[in-house]
């Protein structure tokens, strides 16, 4: 960026960016993103198990190559450390200094220096993944930015040595997230190919580059070949136009509040201004790997391998990427008025969100003060939102779609909802495929008792218990499975999530525990 900025000014202003990145993490509690709650669960399942009984009787920890996350080490270490909700915490932090670093190390390598206009990728730390709590990926991504700078950084370097560390950084990559680990084979493979579809060197010395640069993917590739499983069956869904346009905005939207409409229009409206000015550059080297990238998120499922969300995935990096790419030319007073449009901007958007995630707490605290209600070593089963929650209250109350895993953490309960699907975390008494709600019979679920102490149940009552289950098993995740046939003779509360609506759904069989706003909490019993 042509813009002098002294380097304890420029310090200045990213410690700026950085604080108002980091402002919502700090001060919430846990931070209330979708998924997290699942994966903290694990996280103190795996890290508690030894030494709890009560998790013994429902679960077992299985290490076995690519069936893990970097949350699945990384936070139960932190946890033994600093707690469960400090390593939460420690952990989305690290995530969005990794892409910041990420961005800012790439975009050095590219241009020389690190300058001021990788600071704008902060924007981007807010976006629907972090909404989702996909921090697994997000903080790999970030992993993938730095290994793929230090790629560009020494391409002019060739030998032995760099080869066999990439080839230790490229697995370690993997081990990570297998996502991240594709992102980055495409970054390097793309680079690599245009760089030798544009030099001028024999053929001869071109294939021999790619050799080298493909040579350092060879053990990752063998190893990925070798752990994955090819019995488990796994789902492959296309989206539409609309998750195509989810993915497109997935950068700067994480609930489709004011705060992300007003970061959407500002970058919108600054990236136009700076095209008209004729004020950006593009280094030509990266072309090819981000046009690669471009297309896979074209054609990209809206679930993959079972897994949702890899539609939103690769967006989300080429915002970082595409930043990193490029460079700004402006006068001194253009470069200060956008240094300080970006700290307001970033001051703003995260004010809006520790607000936002405030409200989230509230739920949260609720729910946890509820469940210690729950007898600790229980069996939990918490229902769907209900389809038209969206039209009943605030769209984005997804966050909470995993508010029950807190039983996990507060009372060891067992929670059949938890993800056990390419995780380390097995049921012990539940060894069905995680797969199995897509290929399982549609036939109409009939309750009929095998626990003596429900045969009393009158017919209204079994088809209560019907009804119930038939309106939640179509809403099982891609990742859990949850055998609804029997619910009240396999668990010992219910979860209802019925949004400030409560009516009992089988009033013989339930009774009221605690209410929160979004939830009650029922215990399962015989027929009264």
């Amino acid at each position: 960026m042509v813009i002098p900025v002294r380097p304890p000014t420029l310090l200045a202003i990213y410690a700026l960016v950085l604080a108002g990145a980091l402002l919502p993490v700090l001060l919430s509690g846990v931070p209330p993103l979708a998924d997290l709650p699942n994966h903290l669960a694990r996280a103190h399942i795996i890290d508690r198990l030894s030494s709890s009984p009560d998790l013994q009787k429902y679960y077992a920890v299985e290490w076995r190559l690519l069936s893990f996350q970097s949350t699945d080490f990384i936070l139960p270490a932190l946890a033994r450390v600093v707690g469960l909700a400090a390593a939460a915490k420690v952990f989305v932090a690290a995530t969005m200094l990794l892409l910041l670093a990420g961005t800012a190390a790439l975009h050095r390598a590219l241009y020389g220096q690190v300058g001021l206009w990788p600071a704008v990728s902060a924007l981007f730390l807010f976006n629907f993944l972090l909404a989702w709590g996909f921090v697994a990926f997000l903080s790999a991504a970030g992993l993938a930015l730095l290994l793929f700078a230090a790629w560009v950084q020494t391409s002019d370097k060739a030998g032995a040595v760099r080869m066999l560390l990439f080839a230790i950084a490229t697995v370690l990559l993997l081990l990570c997230h297998l996502f991240a680990f594709a992102c980055y084979a495409v970054l390097v493979g793309g680079y690599e190919i245009g760089l030798a579809a544009r030099s001028g060197a024999p053929l001869r010395r071109r294939i021999l580059r790619l050799a080298s640069g493909a040579a350092s993917f060879v053990p990752a590739i063998v190893l990925a070949a070798l752990s994955i499983d090819t019995s488990v069956r796994t789902i492959l869904q296309f989206g539409g136009i609309a998750d195509l346009a989810r993915g497109f905005v997935s950068p700067t939207i994480m609930y489709l509040d004011w705060a992300d409409l007003v970061v959407t229009y500002a970058v919108a409206l600054v990236l136009w201004l700076l095209y008209r000015r004729q004020a950006l550059s593009f280094d030509r080297r990266m072309l090819v790997p981000l046009a690669i990238l471009f297309l896979l998120a074209l054609v990209m499922p809206v679930s993959m391998a079972s897994v949702w969300g890899a539609n939103l995935r690769i967006p989300c990096l080429l915002a970082f990427l595409l930043v990193a790419s490029s460079d700004l030319r402006l006068p001194q007073r253009a470069g200060q008025l956008l240094a300080a449009g970006l700290v307001l901007l970033l001051a703003t958007r995260a004010v809006a969100l520790s607000v936002t995630w405030s409200g989230y707490e509230r739920d949260v605290a609720e729910f946890r003060a509820a469940d210690q209600q729950i007898a600790r070593g229980s069996r939990v089963l918490a229902t769907a939102f209900p389809v038209d929650y969206q039209q009943r209250r605030d769209p984005a109350i997804f966050p909470l779609v995993h508010l029950a895993a807190f039983s996990v953490i507060d009372r060891d309960a067992f929670l059949p909802s938890l993800f056990t699907f390419a995780t380390p975390l097995r049921f012990t008494a539940d060894r069905r495929d995680p797969t199995a709600f897509a290929f399982q019979s549609m036939e109409p679920i009939i309750w009929q008792p095998r626990n003596p102490a429900f045969a009393p149940a009158d017919a209204t009552t079994r088809q209560a218990v019907a009804d119930l289950a038939e309106s939640n098993r179509l809403n099982d995740s891609y990742l859990s499975v949850v055998d609804w046939a029997h619910w009240p003779e396999d668990f010992h509360y219910l979860v209802v999530f019925d949004f400030d609506t409560a009516t009992n759904p089988v009033p013989a069989l339930l009774t009221e525990v605690a209410r929160g706003r979004i939830f009650t909490l029922y215990r399962i019993h015989p027929p009264q």
